[in-house]
């Protein structure tokens, strides 16, 4: 019997503390086995294409979380150009990024848009006088939003290997404020950078079995253009728990070198950044991967 009715007898009652944890865990543990179970059964009563199925449009999503390292520096237009300040220790207190990724492909073509954000703040004493009687103080808030679109040629070799090289662009939009006090200093500051960058690479899908995928993609942009030179790289493995679902972990980095001159006195400032850590996703395929049996 589905252990269904004693999750939803735990999960009404153990705020009054009519049911312990363990039996709520021992219940969603069995209500997990069930559904792998189906899941299991979905799997051996259909025919299954790793990918989908080359002859319709299919489509996923996959949200991920990675959990990061961070190195480089940001740069303050406003600090650099009012007191010649690098702020370099914005960049090393992130403490998480979110990312979402999509793909649409039929026959040879693909498209797969992305998106990516993060946030941190961090209270920083920026300079300090001699004797200690004077310090600049700043508090910034630093966000980032990067979205990418990128597209190319799917190569299926026996639904096993598919070797996808593509070109799109990438753009990043950065945005730091705070405020910054010193002995007789009171300021705020908002500032704003966006740029666009051309991006080409490749990306690879192995599958040793047809329910464990293995990833690899890198790309390289930038080039002057927008930023002086843009990277990424993801290496991913998984498992597929469902003809709709996989489940991802692996490693992910992401680098920035952009350059751009204050508005005033022309210098330059900066944003130097490599993301890197591992992470973890979850693909649901929303058109499935998996047709009848007997052909329907």
């Amino acid at each position: 019997m589905v252990p269904k009715t004693d999750v939803l007898h735990c999960v009404g009652s153990i705020f009054f503390n009519t049911c312990s944890m363990k039996h709520f865990f021992n219940a969603t543990l069995r209500l997990m086995s069930v559904a792998l179970l189906l899941a299991n059964a979905a799997f051996a009563q259909s025919q299954y294409n790793p990918k989908g199925f080359a002859e319709k449009w299919n489509v996923s999503l996959t949200p991920f979380f990675i959990i990061p390292t961070v190195s480089g520096e940001i740069e303050s237009q406003f600090l650099t150009e009012e007191y010649g300040i690098s702020t370099s220790q914005f960049v090393q207190t992130l403490s998480g990024m979110a990312m979402i990724n999509a793909e649409v492909w039929k026959g040879q073509f693909f498209i797969s848009p992305s998106w990516a954000y993060n946030k941190n703040e961090v209270d920083a004493t920026l300079w300090n006088s001699e004797l200690g009687e004077m310090q600049l103080d700043a508090n910034p808030i630093y966000t980032r939003h990067i979205v990418e679109v990128k597209s190319g040629w799917r190569i299926n070799l026996e639904n096993k290997v598919f070797l996808d090289p593509f070109v799109g662009f990438r753009y990043t939009n950065y945005h730091l404020e705070g405020s910054l006090t010193g002995t007789n200093t009171a300021r705020d500051f908002n500032e704003q950078q966006e740029f666009w960058d051309p991006i080409l690479g490749f990306q690879v899908h192995y599958y040793p079995h047809p329910r464990v995928p293995l990833e690899f993609r890198s790309d390289l942009g930038g080039f002057g253009v927008g930023s002086e030179v843009t990277w990424s790289t993801f290496i991913h493995a998984g498992y597929a728990v469902a003809p709709w679902l996989d489940v991802l972990a692996g490693f992910a980095a992401l680098s920035n070198n952009y350059e751009g001159q204050t508005r005033v006195s022309n210098q330059t400032f900066t944003l130097t950044s490599t993301t890197f850590g591992a992470d973890v996703g979850f693909r649901f395929y929303l058109t499935g991967r998996s047709k009848s049996a007997f052909g329907q």
